[in-house]
């Protein structure tokens, strides 16, 4: 039943997220191309974490607040990461199904 409604949390979000906002932004800043690839190659190669669920966007100012459903991270031109916005609950649901251990021991 956990489960279930993890996955409906997850259908609504996404659906919604289509046509509002993304449920992860990863914003970077030009100069850090190679370590957003390898970020990306991470998550959706070794994690198998849905490419649905994540945005990259490349843009000068990465750091500059976005509307997001679960959270914006930034990684700035000296490629010091950052996390503008959060939504701890939200992420907790969403992200459940993919690191449910993890998270119930933080």
């Amino acid at each position: 039943m956990k489960f279930i409604f993890k996955l409906s949390l997850i259908s609504s979000l996404l659906f919604t997220s289509i046509e509002a906002k993304e449920i992860i932004l990863i914003a970077f800043h030009p100069s850090q191309k190679a370590v957003t690839e390898m970020l990306r190659k991470v998550l959706h190669s070794n994690m198998d974490f849905p490419t649905e669920m994540v945005q990259f966007k490349e843009l000068n100012k990465p750091c500059k607040r976005a509307s997001v459903s679960a959270a914006h991270i930034c990684i700035k031109e000296d490629g010091e990461m950052e996390f503008p916005i959060v939504y701890t609950k939200t992420m907790k649901e969403t992200l459940g199904v993919f690191w449910d251990d993890e998270l119930e021991n933080n």
